[in-house]
């Protein structure tokens, strides 16, 4: 039987629960450090003889460099935004050192998101035949590492039913492969993350395209042989759009000089006519910033670890450890059946690969 092997996104898994009821003890929120064990025990039961990993995010300033607007929107831009993004950085040490105690393996670099470690971590674990992955994530991002025998799961979906195996992938996402669901990503944008599309392609044609065409290589390699036609200005562009100029810019560079012998009716039309012509000529930046986005995307050839930047906790059961968390953080609810939340974690220590 192939032996699982849990890659848990720390980040997606800590923000959801921080958003749920809020627990306090004293003034600092604590849901966020109680939803997340919540949500690992319950993993561990299921899984008893899992090898678990808790990914976390650090920075990987290659997609800032590539896209200065990459996750803007997620600064906190108000004083409500601010005091949430706090809260929650407070509950991450906890969150930290109750997994390290309860003896969970945590991985973060500094050069790396999680989802990049995700894919490193694929890329090594299944050249084992003898490996399955389940991918417990509710960023869809992941989805593109699935493969036979790796699964991705939203865990803040209760009834289990978003999960994507590599069997009902094209049931579940629209797309023959997971190399299509990039490609259709790159093609969109991705507006959580503020990066944006070519324009013209959406979540309901992208799928559509794909599926016509198989991949946009090939869209591009069908229309220089001159086999078709782009259908549309956004397939032109994505065919040979690489100007330098976005749209606005290049309505900038257009200049009208007026002509005395016409009348300023005439002139207006004419102002209009030659912008018209100015901007039709415009080639668009589609397949620029798709080539753009597919580096900024995809995980499935990550960035290489580098040991400098890693750091890899990979925990140490310690009751005692755990039971002074969780009295500091007033979680009467465990600490009155301590012995019964920890047994599920306890039992895996001999399987437990870190």
């Amino acid at each position: 039987m192939p032996h699982l092997t849990i890659l848990i996104d720390a980040n997606s898994i800590g923000y959801a629960a921080h958003h749920a009821t809020k627990l306090h003890s004293g003034v600092m929120q604590t849901q966020a450090v109680y939803g997340f064990l919540r949500t690992v025990r319950e993993l561990r039961i299921r899984n008893p003889l899992a090898t678990i990993y808790v990914l976390w995010d650090g920075k990987a300033q290659f997609r800032f460099d590539m896209c200065p607007e990459y996750k803007i929107k997620r600064v906190a831009d108000t004083p409500e935004k601010v005091a949430d993004k706090e809260a929650y950085k407070a509950q991450l040490p906890f969150i930290k050192a109750a997994l390290s105690a309860l003896g969970i393996t945590q991985i973060l670099s500094y050069i790396h998101e999680a989802d990049d470690l995700a894919g490193i971590l694929v890329k090594q674990i299944m050249k084992n035949p003898d490996q399955e992955i389940l991918l417990a994530s509710g960023d869809v991002d992941w989805v593109q590492l699935i493969r036979r025998g790796v699964r991705w799961q939203d865990l803040r979906d209760k009834r289990n039913e978003k999960v994507i195996t590599f069997e009902n992938f094209v049931e579940k996402t629209g797309y023959k492969t997971p190399l299509a669901f990039l490609e259709g990503k790159a093609l969109q944008g991705d507006s959580s993350d503020c990066i944006p599309g070519v324009g013209g392609i959406g979540e309901a044609t992208a799928p559509l395209f794909l599926a016509e065409h198989g991949s946009v290589g090939k869209f591009i390699q069908r229309c220089e042989s001159g086999e078709i036609k782009p259908a549309n200005k956004a397939q032109r562009s994505l065919w040979k759009g690489t100007s330098p100029y976005t749209k606005e810019q290049w309505k900038n560079l257009f200049h009208y000089q007026r002509d005395d012998s016409l009348s300023d009716e005439e002139n207006e039309k004419e102002h209009k006519k030659q912008l018209k012509k100015h901007m039709d000529a415009y080639i668009g930046q589609g397949r620029s910033i798709f080539i753009r986005n597919m580096k900024i995307m995809q995980l499935i050839n990550p960035h290489p670890l580098e040991k400098q930047h890693l750091e890899i906790d990979k925990g140490n059961f310690d009751l005692d450890k755990f039971i002074d968390i969780c009295a500091e953080l007033n979680f009467a609810s465990i600490l009155n059946v301590i012995d019964n939340f920890v047994q599920p974690f306890k039992q895996a220590l001999p399987t437990q690969t870190n």
